[in-house]
């Protein structure tokens, strides 16, 4: 899975670093971006700032350039009416072809091209989030911006950011909608339960996730899904790096304001996962363009109400309760008995004690005289997560012993997580862990423990998929701990 990710990274730096070829700027020069367009960028841009004295004359371009692209240049693809799609294929350069039989008989192909020469041909010119993407940011570098390619990986969108120096941040770009600053309104306003985003510019990849969710214990419980985790992705981004900069052959100079910028970022996104919705503010909308149905397919949530996540019908539901555990040595949890016991403190039930908390509860099964946890039912996913404190540094843990259950397509995932590093309990498959060591890389007073379940092929109509996966699972007349772990 690593490898399937870095060579999807790698994809995107091909295609960024390809923005700045010589003769890629020529062309878009000459069937693009001609003098014409480019007067007429300048005087929108100039009239911009006049309405805004604060705004910066690049930042305007940026913003005009946007509104140009939407408007006057590129077009999405939506399916033809009436047709039907059939197979697809893929071309010899590794770019996918759908197909659609139109109501005539006809087959209409639609080529999504990588190539961003190709896509600002004037014969094509059309596309989704990645043609988009791919071509409004590779003509703001010829305009001399800075581009990051932006990836939801396992959420299917794509945007770019620009670097404004006059504000010295990266600023969001969409020119699907025409939207600009405005990272959160993929999770506020689409409703999308991200992962992974990923920034990729032509000298580092970076993870931007945090810069995009007021969600971050959403976004790490979302990570632990996926099939390669935060630290396993870590890795990848650290050795991409390290092969940029020889590659490329970084000065020191560049290498310390990479490493500046990336500094304030990192503090800026911290603050974006203390917000709150009520302190955002702002009444973003759904996407602009797609059809229903395909939103629907996608998981994105609009206002609308094609699929309110606030609805009075969903079985979702998550509580926080802000508890932190002070821990000096152990803990453990009996599920047959629902207590829990710190250094040998009687703490009582252990959801009462976590301080997030999505649809997981204790379930009691009288007739199999089996207890555990397992999330509600109706409920696609479930996690929640201990946050424990210690007076001293904390080394390592040692997990004496979690139990776990899967059934047929259900799943578990375990990680530890402390401000610096987080890594996954135990192993993709699942099963129990008994008398594990896991070190921190830099040892810690506070850290925080998910658990995480799920289906891998979630049905709707599966009336008891919520109990494929279970944490804990004992007889009633157990008496040892079915979780225990000690600090070292």
């Amino acid at each position: 899975m690593q490898s399937s990710v870095e060579n999807r990274l790698k994809n995107q730096h091909r295609c960024v670093i390809s923005y700045r070829y010589p003769a890629n700027v020529q062309h878009a020069r000459k069937v693009c971006l001609t003098p014409e367009v480019e007067d007429e960028l300048e005087i929108e841009s100039t009239i911009l700032v006049s309405e805004n004295p604060d705004l910066d004359h690049r930042d305007a371009l940026a913003i005009c350039m946007l509104k140009w692209f939407k408007t006057d240049l590129f077009k999405w693809f939506k399916q033809p009416k009436n047709s039907t799609p059939m197979p697809g294929r893929v071309t010899n350069n590794g770019e996918r072809v759908e197909k659609y039989k139109l109501e005539n008989g006809e087959v209409l192909e639609f080529i999504r091209y990588n190539d961003p020469v190709k896509l600002i041909e004037p014969s094509h010119r059309t596309g989704r989030c990645g043609e988009f993407a791919n071509a409004f940011g590779f003509l703001c570098s010829v305009m001399g911006f800075e581009v990051r390619h932006i990836s939801a990986m396992y959420e299917d969108h794509v945007w770019v950011e620009l670097f404004s120096e006059k504000q010295n941040r990266w600023i969001h770009y969409d020119p699907c909608e025409n939207k600009f600053d405005q990272p959160l309104m993929y999770e506020l306003g689409w409703g999308k339960k991200l992962s992974y985003v990923i920034a990729t510019s032509i000298d580092l990849i970076v993870d931007v996730s945090g810069k995009y969710s007021i969600s971050h214990d959403a976004i790490l419980a979302s990570q632990c899904m996926k099939e390669i985790q935060p630290n396993e992705l870590k890795t990848v981004m650290k050795n991409l790096n390290i092969s940029l900069k020889n590659s490329l052959g970084l000065r020191q100079e560049r290498i310390e304001v990479l490493k500046k910028r990336r500094q304030e970022e990192l503090a800026e996104i911290k603050k974006t996962g203390l917000l709150t919705k009520e302190q955002v503010g702002k009444d973003f909308t759904g996407r602009l363009n797609a059809e229903a149905s395909w939103l629907l397919n996608r998981g994105e949530n609009t206002k609308n109400g094609l699929q309110n996540q606030n609805s009075s019908n969903s079985k979702s539901s998550s509580t926080k309760s802000g508890d932190v555990i002070k821990i000096k040595k152990s803990f453990q949890y009996l599920c047959s008995k629902d207590k829990t016991i710190c250094d040998g403190k009687m703490l009582g039930s252990i959801l009462k004690k976590s301080n997030v908390n999505n649809n997981i509860f204790r379930k009691v099964e009288d007739d199999w005289n089996m207890a555990y946890l397992c999330r509600k039912e109706g409920s696609e996913t479930g996690s929640f997560r201990l946050t424990f404190e210690s007076q001293n540094p904390v080394g390592g843990l040692k997990f004496e012993n979690i139990v776990s259950k899967t059934y047929e397509t259900g799943a578990v995932r375990i990680m530890v997580a402390s401000d610096k590093e987080c890594f996954l309990v135990g192993s993709k498959n699942e099963g129990n862990v008994k008398g594990k060591v896991y070190n921190f890389k830099n040892s810690c007073k506070k850290f925080s423990i998910w658990f995480v379940c799920f289906d891998k092929k979630f049905d709707h109509g599966n009336d008891v998929q919520w109990q494929h996966a279970q944490f804990f699972r004992q007889e009633l007349g157990d008496k040892l701990p079915g979780f225990s772990i000690k600090l070292v």
